[in-house]
């Protein structure tokens, strides 16, 4: 036996158009000093990593694949936070 197979028997890829179709991400916010931020959806989960807090975020507009974990100090979100705290989820 062969690790092979004939070329009759491949095709030529096609994509799936019947895929789920999303609407492009949403535009980063431009904040007055020139600087840029995305919105956070959502709060998932938090750690600490080398005595820092991080917590994991859900990026508004974007799929769960994007999902980061970044330090408390660059979360500019602190209602969200707040009930996120709240839930005792920390």
């Amino acid at each position: 036996m062969h690790n092979a197979f004939h070329a009759s028997l491949l095709t030529p890829y096609r994509p799936d158009t019947k895929l789920k179709r999303r609407s492009p991400p949403l535009p980063p916010v431009s904040l007055t000093d020139g600087s840029v931020e995305y919105e956070v959806d959502k709060i998932l989960r938090s750690r600490t990593r080398r005595g820092r807090t991080q917590y994991l975020v859900s990026w508004k507009g974007y799929s769960d694949t994007k999902n980061q974990w970044i330090s408390a100090a660059d979360l500019h979100s602190p209602a969200l936070l707040r009930a996120f705290l709240s839930r005792g989820k920390a």
